[in-house]
C-alpha cells in the first residue's frame, strides 16, 4: 500500500464490502469521515488508525508512515516517513525467514532418522500415553 486511498481499498476487500459508506459502518466512524481521507482534506485519527489496524492486520505505525509519506511537504519529511515504512517491509520479511526456519528446524524426523534416535528400535510397538490432571484432583487428600 502506496497511500490512504489503497489502505481504504485493502480494507474494504479485507472486511468483504464494497462502499466507503459500508466501511464506515463497519468502522464506526461517519461516511464523511472517509470521504475526507479520500480527498486529503484530513487523516485517520488515533481511532481510526487503530481500527485500520485490526482490519488490515497490519502495525498502526505502518498505516500511519504510509500516510505521513503521502502528506509530507517536504522533500525531508517525506524521506524520514518512506524510511520508516521500508523498515516495516524489511522487519515483516526477517519475521517470515525466521517462521520459515523454525518451521524447518521442527520438521519431523525422516525414518532413517527415527531408528538412529531410537537407538536403531525399528520395530516399537508401545505408546507411552500421559494424562494431564486438574490441580485439583491431584492434591486431594
Amino acid at each position: 500500500m502506496k497511500n490512504i486511498n489503497e489502505i481504504v481499498d485493502a480494507a474494504l476487500v479485507k472486511i468483504g464490502k464494497d462502499s466507503d459508506r459500508q466501511l464506515s459502518i463497519y468502522m464506526g466512524v461517519s461516511p464523511q469521515t472517509i470521504s475526507n481521507w479520500r480527498s486529503h482534506r484530513n487523516a485517520p485519527d488515533s481511532y481510526a488508525l487503530m481500527e485500520l489496524q485490526k482490519i488490515l492486520g497490519i502495525d498502526a505505525r505502518e498505516i500511519l508512515a504510509i500516510i505521513e509519506a503521502e502528506r509530507a511537504k517536504t522533500e525531508e519529511r517525506r524521506s524520514y516517513w518512506e524510511e520508516i515504512k521500508a523498515g516495516f517491509s524489511k522487519s515483516g520479511t526477517s519475521i517470515a525467514v525466521a517462521i520459515a526456519l523454525a518451521t524447518m528446524m521442527t520438521a519431523s524426523p525422516r525414518p532413517s532418522e527415527a531408528a538412529v534416535r531410537n537407538e536403531g528400535k525399528t520395530d516399537l510397538k508401545s505408546v507411552y500415553y500421559v494424562k494431564k490432571e486438574s490441580f485439583r484432583n491431584c492434591c486431594r487428600n
